[in-house]
């Protein structure tokens, strides 16, 4: 995928009102989740379209879905590098009522790691490990 000259993409998170960099979560010491700390907005300006979306108090979310034997080559689950990324695309994805198509959360991932730092060639792989396994979980909502 080729990042378009002309594309802007801007992310932005607030709780209670205040301008955050990432989503504030804490562990949950009984499973490998985190639970957010509070109501959260996201507002995600991708093609001059802007959605916004709640992630209330008390949500579960299990980190980037990266198999274990891959972590050394991308990296772990809640890496701050894709946080948000994957947590945008997880939701997407875990919609029972799909808000977004299945190729349009693809691509506002890839974006948004570029956005965040990920390097070009990471990015890009992985957006082809969502574009090409992601069908699995999109076809069971």
């Amino acid at each position: 995928m080729k990042r378009d000259k002309n594309f802007k993409i801007s992310v932005s998170c607030e709780i209670n009102g205040k301008s955050i960099p990432y989503p504030v979560y804490y562990p949950d010491p009984h499973d490998n989740e985190c639970v957010s700390a509070g109501d959260t907005f996201y507002h995600i300006t991708y093609k001059g379209n802007t959605k916004t979306f709640l992630v209330p108090t008390g949500l579960r979310y299990d980190g980037a879905s990266i198999p274990r034997p891959l972590w050394v080559t991308i990296g772990q689950p809640f890496n701050p590098d894709f946080i948000r990324a994957a947590f945008i695309h997880d939701k997407w994805y875990k919609e029972l009522i799909k808000t977004v198509s299945r190729a349009y959360a693809d691509e506002v991932f890839y974006h948004i790691l570029l956005a965040d730092g990920v390097t070009r060639f990471r990015a890009y792989k992985m957006y082809l490990a969502v574009s090409t396994f992601g069908r699995f979980c999109w076809d069971q909502k």
